[in-house]
């Protein structure tokens, strides 16, 4: 028999949703999410986090870093404070283009993994 794909309700994410260090620590809440309009895919999660330095910026992370926490309210990401300083902030027009696409999953490119 074919396991049924895990499905999570956007109730659940947009402002709801704590996000993790891989130790466990809550680094943000997941914001909201973007979604691909034609592909009907998530794109991106705008994250705000805990961290002094990035305290009132709204941050987009590639749906691809954020990996779900079962059983623990939210995501974990491997994506280091250091990284979220020096990469690019949330701009509403430039979202909608693919070269601003391209440019946010090549600066997180390798973040599924250790950073």
């Amino acid at each position: 028999m074919t396991a049924k794909p895990r499905l999570i309700s956007t109730r659940m994410l947009a402002g709801d949703s704590s996000l993790y260090s891989p130790l466990g620590v809550c680094i943000g809440q997941v914001q909201d999410i973007l979604i691909d309009p034609i592909s009907g895919r998530v794109k991106y999660a705008l994250v705000s986090f805990d961290f002094q330095t990035l305290a009132n910026d709204l941050l987009p992370l590639p749906w691809e870093a954020l990996h779900h926490r079962k059983g623990a309210g939210g995501f974990y990401t491997y994506v280091t404070e250091s990284r979220l300083q020096r990469g690019p902030k949330f701009d509403e027009d430039a979202a909608t283009t693919a070269e601003w696409e391209l440019m946010l999953k090549l600066f997180y490119n390798g973040t599924q993994q250790a950073d």
